[in-house]
This record gives structure tokens, C-alpha cells and sequence, in this order.
């Protein structure tokens, strides 16, 4: 499969990984009953345009980009439903939200892994911190008040840099 190298794969995919988690923002503020499928579904769709961009002989079918934006989706609803487990078993909530923020990014390179491109696992691990660093950071600024800004450094922060590192595996 033939990268095109003319953009730097990481840079791409993490602006793409921007505007998917502004998606994700303006849903949360503006549609709250849609964040069950948009943050996912924004993502994913991201990723899979990024992904259709950069290696345009993919001899990947159509179907594999489907299942990835669907599992997209069905990742972030694993997270924030069954990671709901972990925010009422700790006693910091930022903790939860970090151990929640990982499981979405590790669902998240497994699917890559299985659907996209190969990834190991020190990638995994690496995309796992990642989210769990950017959701730790959106909960910790939420305990303390700014309550405008964590969505926003959540679904942005989160997106970004794991599109960002998705890109970064798939450039190699």
C-alpha cells in the first residue's frame, strides 16, 4: 500500500482529529441527545477519510471502512456506558474519567489494528495514555470549575491526538 507523503500523515489526521472533535463539542452543547453516536461517528468518519486520502490505492474494501466507522462508534459507546463503572468505583472522578478515557483509546487502536492497519503494542499502549491523559486533563477542569472549557479540551484534545498518532503509525 502506497502512502502519499506529500502532507505529513500525522499533521492530517490530526486536524482531521480537530474537526471531529469540534463536531463532537458542538453536539454536546447543542444536541445533547445525540452524544450516544456523534463523538464516535465523527471520529471515525475522520479517520476513515484520512485514511482514504493518504493511501488512494488502498486495496482495503469499502466494507472495512464501514466496520471501522461503526466500531468507531461503538467504542466511544463502550467507554462512556461501561466506564461508567469505573467513575462510581473511584473516588476521583478525574481518575474514572482517565481509566475511561484509556478503554475508548485502546478499543479504538484495536479496531485501527483490525480494520485499517497494523499497529503493536507499544502503539496501543502509547494511544491508550493518550486518551487517558486528555480525559483525566477535561475532568480535572471540570472539578475545578471551567465548565465551558473541558468538552472542549476532551473531545478536541482526545481526537486529536489520537488521530495524530494513528497517522503518525500508519506513515511508517
Amino acid at each position: 500500500m502506497h502512502i502519499n507523503t506529500s502532507i505529513k500523515v500525522e499533521l492530517l489526521f490530526g486536524i482531521l482529529g480537530i474537526f471531529s472533535g469540534i463536531a463532537s463539542t458542538l453536539t454536546f452543547r447543542l444536541m445533547p441527545n445525540a452524544m450516544d453516536l456523534v463523538p464516535g461517528f465523527a471520529f471515525g468518519l475522520a479517520i476513515a477519510a484520512g485514511f482514504r486520502l493518504m493511501t488512494p490505492d488502498c486495496p482495503l474494501g469499502n466494507f472495512r471502512f464501514v466496520a471501522w466507522v461503526a466500531g468507531s462508534t461503538l467504542c466511544y459507546l463502550c467507554a462512556r456506558f461501561g466506564g461508567g463503572i469505573f467513575l462510581k468505583g473511584l473516588s476521583s472522578p478525574s481518575a474514572g474519567f482517565a481509566v475511561t478515557g484509556a478503554m475508548g483509546a485502546a478499543l479504538v487502536a484495536a479496531l485501527f489494528h483490525h480494520t485499517l492497519a497494523p499497529l503493536g503494542p507499544k502503539q496501543t499502549g502509547l494511544i491508550s495514555v493518550l486518551g487517558g491523559f486528555w480525559a483525566w486533563v477535561a475532568m480535572e477542569l471540570n472539578v475545578r470549575g471551567y465548565t465551558i472549557e473541558w468538552p472542549i479540551v476532551l473531545f478536541v484534545g482526545w481526537q486529536a491526538s489520537v488521530a495524530a498518532a494513528l497517522g503518525a503509525y500508519i506513515a511508517r
